[in-house]
């Protein structure tokens, strides 16, 4: 199977820039604090060249990737000092739910991190992948609603 990430944006019908907004964002979320307080790193719509507009676009919580849990949010500002000039860029930045992230980079979740991740093209992708965590998921939704129901009863 191709990596998690690019089977994610593809079921996610992202467009070129948009999956390298995602890229951005997930290296960048990836990387230790010390390094992304350096802000020497390219900024996230001028590495997926995205214009205004498309920024703007892949901001909109009514995108598959907020619905679905994936990204948690995304700002949108102007670079430059507040007293901005018309010529300066639209910035954005991206930031993953930690299970989308651990997900996506290929690592192995827990049963409750699986859990919030039920829906959605990321949960499609892991299910596509079975084995072990998807009998777990079985079972801990099976435990789960056991214990919900005892607590109906109480």
């Amino acid at each position: 199977l191709p990596p998690r990430f690019s089977r994610v944006v593809k079921r996610l019908e992202l467009s070129e820039k948009e999956v390298k907004a995602f890229e951005h964002a997930l290296v960048l979320q990836c990387l230790p604090d010390k390094f992304r307080e350096l802000k020497s790193w390219m900024e996230l719509a001028a590495y997926a060249k995205l214009s205004p507009s498309e920024l703007v676009r892949f901001a909109q919580k009514s995108r598959a990737h907020f619905k679905q849990g994936i990204l948690t949010d995304v700002t949108v500002g102007f670079s430059g000092d507040p007293d901005r000039h018309p010529d300066d860029e639209l910035v954005g930045q991206a930031v993953f739910t930690n299970e989308a992230a651990k997900a996506l980079t290929g690592a192995q979740l827990s049963v409750t991190e699986r859990l919030k991740v039920d829906e959605g093209a990321l949960a499609e992708v892991l299910r596509e992948e079975g084995g072990d965590e998807a009998e777990a998921l079985k079972e801990a939704a099976k435990e789960a609603e056991a214990e919900e129901k005892s607590n109906e009863k109480r």
